[in-house]
């Protein structure tokens, strides 16, 4: 059985697993994110649950981009700022080759 991905995010076959960081921030930090990610013109967001190292989160911000489109290959400099990520906070050795594999412009 394939793992339910929720509405709005794009999956491909054999990719289940996103690594990335979660924030504790306010509502006047939630408020201040929504004005950078050009919330709900260039994303939206929702409340889901998310497995991490340490369990189970319930109720997390989750933002996905609106106009879904066409795969665009990233920047160099974005995918480092991923790439620095990974190591810092030791991400799977797996997930840091695959962000290791990805295609910039």
């Amino acid at each position: 059985m394939e793992p339910a991905v929720p509405e709005g995010i794009i999956s491909y076959p054999g990719a289940y697993e996103v690594w990335g960081l979660v924030y504790d921030v306010s509502h006047e930090g939630l408020t201040r994110l929504d004005v950078y990610e050009e919330y709900p013109h260039l994303y939206t967001r929702f409340q889901g649950a998310i497995d991490t190292v340490q369990g189970i989160l319930t109720d997390v911000w989750i933002y996905t981009v609106v106009d879904k489109q066409e795969f665009v290959a990233p920047s160099v400099e974005y995918v480092g700022i991923i790439q620095r990520a990974a190591r810092h906070f030791a991400f799977p050795a797996a997930y840091r080759a695959l962000l290791d594999s990805i295609a910039t412009r």
